[in-house]
C-alpha cells in the first residue's frame, strides 16, 4: 500500500458473516454498491508537469472499498482544513448513538 494512503475495513471478503457487515453506498437511481470500507489518501500530483499541477494540494481523496477491493470510479474529496470538524461530528454523532440506539436516521 502507498506510504500517503491508508484503510480503514469493517468487512472483508463475501462470506455471509462478512456480507452482514457491510453497508450501502448509493450516488444515484441506479449506482449503489455494498461498502466494505474506505481508503484515504494524500493527492498526488508529481505525475503531472509542474505547469499543469494546481495550484492548492491541500485536498484528501476519499475513495471506496467494495467486496472486490477499491473502487477506482467512486471517490470524493475533502480540504484538509475540515478534516476535524468532520471528526468531531462523526464523534458526536457516535455518542448521541450510544446514548439512545433507537433514534431513526433521516
Amino acid at each position: 500500500m502507498n506510504a500517503n494512503k491508508q484503510e480503514v475495513r469493517w468487512a472483508k471478503g463475501l462470506s455471509h458473516k462478512e456480507k452482514a457487515k457491510m453497508t450501502g453506498f448509493t450516488c444515484g437511481k441506479l449506482d449503489s454498491i455494498y461498502l466494505s470500507g474506505i481508503s484515504i489518501a494524500l493527492m498526488d500530483y508529481s505525475h503531472l508537469n509542474p505547469i499543469d499541477r494546481p495550484d492548492r494540494n491541500d485536498d484528501l481523496l476519499i475513495g471506496l472499498i467494495n467486496c472486490y477491493g477499491e473502487d477506482y470510479k467512486r471517490y470524493f474529496t475533502i480540504p484538509v482544513d475540515r478534516v476535524d470538524e468532520i471528526c468531531d461530528t462523526l464523534q458526536a454523532m457516535k455518542k448521541k448513538h450510544s446514548l439512545n440506539p433507537w433514534i431513526p436516521t433521516p
